[in-house]
């Protein structure tokens, strides 16, 4: 099990357009350090940002800290979620943006349907399609350029069909990555928007 085991997004209560993405460190656990992957993904979502012009949600450099013993009474009433933070002994701390109302979480699967695709066929706003299609081309880019992205290969589009890269700390993945996988998956979900429109 991993030192940085749980991971939940607060919002914040003065500005609901951010929030703290935070990583939970349990005791007892290897010594694995998340803080420096947590700084590592922070570094990728800025080059992201500069060098390929894709959105993704930190805001600034992560931080860690140590929970202070009144934390989780004060975090969450639901006594599982509490249950699960009282072992946790300290936190990294990533500030991040929050999604807009609506958006959807897209995965590839084996099977070449999209029902989350669909919602944005029937719900999306004017113009969608070609937002989503080019960000859609510009995504396959990014990935040729940096194929770590497509482990657990995942990301969120909102209802105007931009796209937001989430989960960056995936780039520390060590395996072969699944590129061509990837590459297909967005190369269906072009032509079956084009055959939607």
């Amino acid at each position: 099990m991993a030192v940085w085991q749980i991971q939940m997004l607060f919002q914040s209560l003065s500005n609901p357009s951010t929030g703290y993405l935070a990583w939970f460190r349990q005791p007892n656990r290897s010594q694995r350090n998340f803080f420096t992957i947590a700084r590592q993904a922070y570094r990728f979502g800025m080059l992201i940002e500069s060098d390929f012009n894709l959105r993704q949600f930190s805001t600034s450099p992560p931080f860690e800290m140590n929970i202070q013993e009144d934390f989780v009474e004060h975090i969450s009433a639901d006594q599982e979620i509490m249950k699960r933070f009282s072992r946790a002994v300290s936190v990294v701390v990533q500030p991040s943006r929050t999604a807009s109302q609506g958006v959807i979480l897209f995965k590839c699967t084996k099977r070449r349907k999209y029902p989350m695709i669909d919602v944005l066929i029937e719900q999306g706003h004017q113009g969608y399609e070609e937002t989503l299609l080019k960000e859609l081309e510009q995504t396959i880019y990014l990935i040729e350029h940096e194929p770590r992205l497509t482990a657990n290969f995942q990301f969120m589009i909102d209802m105007d069909g931009k796209i937001y890269h989430l989960d960056l700390d995936r780039v520390n993945f060590k395996g072969e990555p699944p590129l061509r996988k990837a590459k297909v998956c967005l190369e269906n979900i072009i032509d079956y928007i084009k055959k939607s429109m």
